[in-house]
């Protein structure tokens, strides 16, 4: 008669999931655009209008040669100005959205790779069925290893989904509601692609539903049972 194997429970080793509350920036200021001189060039040539006529009806011609040059000259000193201004505006716009879109490139790194962490700790903590099997077989130290003092005992994976991420993120304030910044709106798409993770075991509490209900061919439901057994095992 064979000797039965012998076993000894092993505590259960788990990794914990990573909480963390990430709070994104907003943006720096927008720049202030150029202030148009578009007035203050009309008037100057009104001006040079003005004074050319009287010139030519009082005959002062000769002292006119000197004011309307410099009030020419004064109108196109604010234009380049005013040019100089926007190419300023533009410059600091490009490297505001440059910047701040470096930076939420920084963020989804990060967030990324909290969420494979959490995917291979949840794996770890609900494999499937065939790993299950495996540690029978080979009598692993994870069998039993569950305890009703851990938070998912008697939890079961239906299989693989969307959950909660365990990451909060908090993306800055619009800054006006009714013409909302573009780069805020950015933050806040990042931070609601990483609400949930995908592609992670789905589990369902057999204490919490206390009564559950497995609906479908036969046969499918008679492997969600075995596999529901083995889990447990």
């Amino acid at each position: 008669m064979s000797t039965p194997p012998i076993f000894l429970r092993s505590p259960r080793l788990v990794r914990a999931l990573p909480k963390e509350e990430i709070e994104i920036p907003a943006p720096p200021n927008k720049p202030n655009p150029a202030r148009s001189v578009t007035p203050r060039i009309m008037t100057a040539v009104l001006m040079a209008v003005i004074m050319f006529s009287i010139g030519i009806t009082m005959g002062r011609m000769s002292m006119m040669m000197f004011t309307i040059p410099m009030m020419l000259a004064s109108a196109l000193g604010a234009y380049a100005t005013y040019k100089y201004q926007e190419r300023q505006y533009h410059q600091e716009v490009q490297e505001r959205n440059s910047g701040y879109q470096g930076l939420l490139l920084g963020y989804e790194d990060q967030l990324q790779n909290l969420q494979r962490e959490q995917v291979e700790i949840l794996l770890e903590r609900d494999p499937t069925p065939k790993e299950c099997f495996e540690w029978v077989k080979d009598l692993h130290r994870n069998m039993w290893a569950k305890t009703p003092m851990d938070d998912d005992f008697l939890e079961v994976r239906l299989g693989l989904g969307k959950r909660p991420s365990t990451i909060k993120t908090e993306p800055p304030r619009p800054d006006h509601p009714f013409k909302p910044d573009p780069l805020i709106k950015s933050a806040q798409e990042l931070c609601e692609r990483f609400t949930y993770v995908s592609d992670a075991p789905v589990s369902v509490s057999l204490i919490e539903s206390r009564v559950t209900g497995i609906v479908g061919p036969r046969s499918n439901v008679l492997n969600t049972v075995r596999a529901f057994i083995m889990q447990l095992t």
